[in-house]
């Protein structure tokens, strides 16, 4: 070992680089390899930054175990903010109180989630952009921003 502290970042990097063709993970029949985790980690921080996100800022997010938990929670890190799951077991009150405690700037979730922040939105005031994973198109009241565009293209 060198004693070089390496980032997230230099990691993902590193790893696609040497190892670009094997697998990271195995989603059913879906395999993401470093280079696809490489690719849409940078895609999903290229999005954060050009909704505004600065190194710093905090995202939380309450989705589903799957490889899009893996994108976001690496591309938030990846582009310097501090990335802060919520557990989805979590009922209404209980999402608003880690909400308000961790202030994020940008809450990202699946789209079976919309129902709890629906009932806790005007209770988070530090959240400016709600991102929402959807493959399909849902009626909310709230504004959002649909991830599923940016989720795919990594």
């Amino acid at each position: 070992m060198s004693g070089k502290v390496q980032t997230t970042r230099d990691l993902l990097k590193a790893n696609a680089r040497a190892h670009p063709d094997v697998p990271f993970l195995i989603y059913y029949n879906e395999i993401v390899t470093y280079k696809d985790l490489e690719e849409r980690t940078n895609a999903l921080a290229n999005f954060l930054v050009e909704q505004g996100l600065k190194a710093g800022d905090v995202v939380s997010f309450m989705m589903v175990n799957s490889p899009e938990f893996f994108y976001t929670h690496l591309g938030v890190q990846k582009m310097g903010a501090m990335a802060v799951p919520i557990s989805c077991w979590r009922q209404a009150e209980e999402v608003a109180f880690l909400v308000n405690d961790c202030r994020p700037r940008i809450l990202v979730m699946d789209a079976e989630y919309a129902p709890i922040v629906s009932q806790i939105r005007k209770q988070i005031p530090s959240v400016e952009e709600i991102l929402i994973h959807a493959s399909a198109d849902m009626q909310l009241d709230f504004p959002q921003e649909r991830l599923s565009g940016v989720l795919e293209r990594f």
